[in-house]
């Protein structure tokens, strides 16, 4: 197997909840631009032993731990109109303000993020997709986390030097299951999904995750 493509990292809060425990989601947006996705789970990892040997055994997953290296918070954009500000205070719960203002005939928007003790991070659904080739044929798989919720991100930064560096944010979070229901009681993690083509897999984020595209002038301010 070859592993040939990682894209569009998305989120969407969650907004209420199926009868079937499962969350829906407001509207979505885009994280960055994907580099990478490292993604472990904790499981219970426990086992009886009897009669001087192990008879039973339980892995049973307890949370799914997700860390994604972009490019940069809030570079790619649609129609929520992701800023690095934007998507940051979005995701840690913080307190974000924009502000329109002029200096002359030139409008300028000033946008800030104010981060306190008690900022309580939602919760979102989390998706993307990757590419892997398979005997001679791609396959595409997206990956859908249903709640988790995202920690504030270390910053890393350095003057400039002979040669240009170039730099990555990397947010991880941690998810959990979903509540379930009297009448569907099972507590789901992820889901995923093979589609058929790369298209396919991105209408599916797309639509699970509610995002819109962004409209021609907004994408033109941002030189797309």
């Amino acid at each position: 197997m070859a592993q040939i493509g990682l894209r569009y990292p998305v989120a969407a809060p969650i907004v209420q909840y199926q009868e079937n425990g499962l969350p829906i989601y407001g509207t979505g947006f885009y994280i960055g631009r994907m580099v990478k996705a490292d993604k472990t789970y904790d499981k219970n990892d426990a086992s009886l032993y009897a009669d001087d040997g192990r008879v039973e055994y339980d892995a049973g997953i307890t949370a799914v731990n997700l860390s994604l290296e972009v490019d940069g918070l809030g570079t790619h954009k649609s129609a929520f109109e992701e800023t690095p500000i934007k998507v940051e205070a979005t995701l840690l719960g913080a307190k974000y303000q924009k502000t329109n203002m002029s200096s002359g005939s030139t409008p300028t928007v000033t946008e800030t993020m104010e981060l306190a003790g008690d900022d309580v991070a939602p919760y979102f659904g989390v998706g993307y997709y990757k590419t892997d080739v398979i005997d001679g044929k791609k396959h595409y798989f997206v990956y859908v986390i249903y709640k988790m919720a995202f920690a504030k991100p270390d910053d890393s930064e350095s003057t400039k030097g002979d040669k240009t560096a170039f730099g990555t944010k990397t947010i991880s979070g941690s998810g959990m299951s979903t509540d379930g229901s009297d009448t569907a009681p099972k507590r789901y993690f992820e889901k995923k999904v093979e589609c058929p083509t790369e298209k396919d897999a991105i209408n599916f984020l797309k639509t699970t995750f509610n995002i819109k595209d962004a409209t021609a002038s907004s994408a033109n301010d941002k030189g797309e």
